[in-house]
C-alpha cells in the first residue's frame, strides 16, 4: 500500500510531462523487481525444497557433497606464481590467500600451503612444507605441474662453435630481451621483463610463453630449513601466451612487408593484464567458477604502491556469472583454434 502512495505522488503532477514518466517508470521498476526476487525465490525453492537459512544450507551442502568436492585435496602456493595478490572491491580489500581459503573452505577442501612436491608414487604425494615438516598424501586424481626445464638443446653457429649458453639460460629456456643480471629480489625490477621476445644475438629468432627465460621469479623464493627452494615458476601460459604469440607474429608481418629494420612490436608481462576463471561446480543453472584478474602480471611498486597491481583492474569474483564467462571462454577458445569464420576478431 505506501508503494501505491508513492506512484501517486510521483505522477501528482498530472499535467507535467517529467512527472508522468517519473511514476511509470517506478512503476515498471517496482513490478519488475518484484518478478525477479519471485523468479529467484521459485529457482532457490525448486533446487532446495527449502526458503528458510537452514533449510537452504543444509541442501547446498548436500548438494556440494554430492559432487565430491569436499574430497578433492591439493598442494597450493597463494598467489599462482605472482607474488600474491590485493584485490579491491570499492574501498574494501583483500588478498588473494584469504579470498582461495574462503573459497576451498566453502567447499570443504583442505588446502595445504607451501609445499614441494619431493616425489610421486602410485597413488601417493610426498612432499616437503616450508616448515620442514615432510609429509604425504593420497589422492585418487591429481593435476600436478611441477617446475620444468627447456628442451636441453645445444647451439652450434655456423662454424661449428657451440654456443649454447649464449643462446639459452641455464634452465635451457631461450635468452630474449630480458635483463638476466644476476639481482636479489630487492633490486627486482618490471624493466627486467622482456617485451619484444627477440634473441639479442640472433634477429628474427623469438620464444614466447613457456619457451622463453624468464629472467627471475615473480613470487620471492623461500628456502625450507633443509634447504629446499620452495617457489612457483612465473605463469606464462593461457592469456599471456596468446598476447606475446600474437605479438611476435605481427612483428615477423611487419619484417616481411616492410623490411628487417621494422621495429618489433611490443608486449611486457609488467605492461600486460591477465585473467583466470577456475570452474568451481557444473550446470548452468547451478554452476560456480572462480573469476581472477591482475594489472599488471608483473608487480609494479613504483606506479601502484603498496600493492604493486592497480585495485581498480585486480580483482576475484565467485559465483555463477563466473562459470559462464568460463564456458563463453570455452566456446570462444574452440571456436579461434579451428580458425572458423572471422576467428581473427576473437581477441587473446
Amino acid at each position: 500500500t505506501m508503494s501505491i502512495s508513492f506512484y501517486i505522488l510521483a505522477a501528482f503532477l498530472r499535467g507535467h510531462e517529467n512527472s508522468v514518466e517519473a511514476a511509470l517508470k517506478y512503476f515498471l521498476l517496482g513490478a519488475f523487481s518484484s518478478s525477479f526476487l519471485l523468479f529467484g525465490m521459485a529457482l532457490l525453492y525448486g533446487s532446495t525444497a527449502s526458503l528458510d537459512f537452514g533449510g537452504l544450507a543444509a541442501a547446498l551442502a548436500v548438494k556440494a557433497r554430492s559432487q565430491g568436492r569436499v574430497t578433492l585435496c591439493r598442494l597450493w602456493l597463494a598467489g599462482a606464481g605472482v607474488g600474491g595478490l590485493v584485490f579491491g572491491h570499492g574501498d574494501f580489500q583483500t588478498t588473494s590467500q584469504l579470498w582461495t581459503e574462503s573459497l576451498f573452505r566453502e567447499r570443504g577442501v583442505k588446502a595445504v600451503v607451501g609445499a614441494h612436491a619431493e616425489r610421486i608414487d602410485e597413488g601417493v604425494i610426498h612432499y616437503e612444507q616450508l616448515d620442514g615438516s615432510e609429509n604425504t598424501l593420497s589422492f585418487d586424481f591429481a593435476m600436478l605441474l611441477p617446475p620444468f626445464r627447456g628442451a636441453g638443446l645445444a647451439a652450434y653457429d655456423r662454424t661449428g662453435a657451440e654456443i649454447t649458453d649464449e643462446v639459452f639460460a641455464p634452465n635451457g629456456f631461450m635468452r630474449v630481451d630480458a635483463d638476466y643480471a644476476a639481482k636479489s629480489p630487492d633490486q627486482w625490477s618490471p624493466a627486467d621483463w622482456p617485451s619484444t621476445y627477440e634473441s639479442p644475438r640472433y634477429p628474427d629468432v623469438f620464444a614466447v610463453g613457456i619457451a622463453f627465460a624468464p629472467p627471475h621469479a615473480i613470487s620471492t623464493p623461500r628456502t625450507s630449513p633443509r634447504g629446499t627452494v620452495i617457489s612457483p615458476a612465473p605463469p606464462r601460459t593461457g592469456m599471456p601466451s596468446g598476447v606475446m604469440g600474437k605479438t611476435v607474429a605481427l612483428t615477423i608481418a611487419d619484417r616481411v612487408r616492410h623490411g628487417a629494420d621494422a621495429h618489433a612490436r611490443r608486449a611486457s608481462m609488467a605492461d600486460m593484464g591477465a585473467a583466470c576463471v577456475a570452474s568451481a561446480g557444473v550446470g548452468l543453472r547451478h554452476g560456480s567458477a572462480a573469476a581472477m584478474t591482475m594489472y599488471p602480471i608483473v608487480p609494479d611498486p613504483e606506479r601502484f604502491p603498496g600493492t604493486g597491481r592497480s585495485l581498480k583492474d585486480t580483482f576475484g569474483e565467485i559465483g555463477l556469472a563466473g562459470h559462464w564467462i568460463k564456458y563463453m571462454l570455452h566456446v570462444l577458445f574452440i571456436y579461434k583454434a579451428k580458425a572458423r569464420p572471422f576467428w581473427y576478431l576473437i581477441p587473446e
